[in-house]
């Protein structure tokens, strides 16, 4: 039995491969941009976390406690949601109109 580790290199070599010989599609565009921005939300979820655990551990005690780690968790996850989703639209546009310049 092959090593994961070879397995996943033979993979990403042919990936990066067949990438290099044929041209993106609309759809593999389509496709990365959408990885692009689901990562940012991503990112956000868990930078969101992080954040919202020391605003909690700092916040002093009493019954409005947790209110200030919620806005900073739902404020952190839509700014780098969003920030996401605008690169990932531009660089979306970018490609396309470099894929509609080498057609013609």
């Amino acid at each position: 039995m092959e090593h994961p580790r070879y397995i996943l290199y033979r993979l990403l070599y042919r990936l990066r491969e067949h990438f290099d010989e044929n041209q993106a599609t609309r759809i593999q565009i389509g496709l990365i941009a959408l990885f692009y921005a689901g990562l940012w939300w991503g990112i956000g979820v868990l930078a969101g976390c992080v954040l919202a655990f020391f605003v909690f551990v700092v916040t002093p005690d009493g019954p409005e406690r947790s209110w200030p780690a919620v806005y900073v968790l739902f404020g952190t996850i839509g700014l780098c949601g969003i920030f996401g989703t605008y690169l990932s639209w531009k660089t979306y546009i970018c490609k396309m109109s470099d894929l509609e310049d080498t057609a013609i």
